[in-house]
C-alpha cells in the first residue's frame, strides 16, 4: 500500500514510540523479502541475550515462510549449517503447549533441549508431563527453573520442591463484618479470618470461638463421615 512500510529493524522501539505518540525517524529503502529475512536473522544472531530455544523458534518461523526449498535463506540468515538447522527445527517442532509452559529458558543449550525432545517422543511421557503441568503452578519462576522442573518431572520418580497449586476460596459473613481466605492442598486446610473493620475484634473473637468448639465440630464431622 502507498505510504505503508514493513519494519526490518526496531519493532519494539516502534511499538514504544507508537504508545507514547512520538514520531520517529526511519531509513526507507527498497529491499526484497529474502534480503529482509536475512537482515533480521543476522541482527538477531548477533544479539548475545538470545537463548537457543528463542533462536530455534525464530528459525522455525523463517522456515515456514518457505523462501526456498532447501532452507538456504534460513541458514544464511542465522549463519548456521544444515545439521544445526535440522536440530533447531526438530526442537522447535516440539508440542507448542510444552514450549509455551517453559518459556525462554536461557541456560539450557542445544543438547539439553534435544534430550527433552527425545523424551517427549514417547506419547506416554508427553501425556504424563501434560498431566503434571495441569496440576502445577509455575508462576513466579523463570524459564531456567521451569526447564529444570520439566526435566525433573520426566527423569525422577519424585519431584522435590513443587506441589500442585492449592485450591483457594473466599468466605464472607452475611453481615460482611468478617471474611475468611480458605486454602486447601489436600493435606492441609487453612482458614485465615479477617475483620472488615481493622479496629474490630471479630476475627480474633470468632477464631477463638471456633477453636473452643473444635472437639464438638470434629465429633459432628465424624458422625457424618464415619
Amino acid at each position: 500500500d502507498a505510504g505503508r512500510y514493513m519494519v526490518v529493524f526496531g519493532h519494539r522501539r516502534l511499538r514504544v514510540a507508537s504508545e507514547l505518540g512520538r514520531p520517529v525517524r526511519a531509513v526507507v529503502k527498497a529491499i526484497s523479502d529474502r534480503d529482509h529475512v536475512i537482515a533480521q536473522g543476522q541482527e538477531n544472531s548477533a544479539r548475545s541475550d538470545l537463548s537457543f530455544i528463542e533462536r530455534a523458534r525464530f528459525a522455525k518461523r523463517l522456515s515456514e515462510l518457505n523462501y526456498d526449498g532447501d532452507n538456504l535463506t534460513v541458514m544464511t540468515a542465522l549463519s548456521i549449517d544444515k545439521a544445526t538447522l535440522s536440530k533447531m527445527l526438530s526442537v522447535a517442532n516440539m508440542p507448542q503447549d510444552i514450549l509455551s509452559a517453559i518459556g525462554g529458558a536461557r541456560s539450557p543449550g542445544r543438547d539439553r533441549w534435544y534430550e527433552l525432545k527425545h523424551l517427549l517422543e514417547n506419547p506416554r511421557v508427553l501425556e504424563e508431563l501434560r498431566r503434571i503441568l495441569s496440576q502445577t503452578s509455575l508462576e513466579g519462576i523463570d524459564g531456567d527453573a521451569r526447564f529444570a522442573f520439566v526435566m525433573d518431572a520426566l527423569t525422577r520418580k519424585k519431584i522435590a520442591g513443587y506441589r500442585p497449586e492449592p485450591k483457594r476460596e473466599i468466605w464472607s459473613a452475611r453481615d460482611r463484618a468478617l471474611s475468611a481466605n480458605i486454602r486447601s492442598d489436600g493435606n492441609s486446610y487453612t482458614l485465615a479470618l479477617k475483620s472488615k473493620d481493622a479496629k474490630a475484634k471479630d476475627a480474633a473473637g470468632f477464631g477463638a470461638f471456633v477453636a473452643e468448639h473444635l472437639d464438638d465440630l470434629y465429633a459432628k464431622y465424624r458422625k457424618r463421615n464415619p
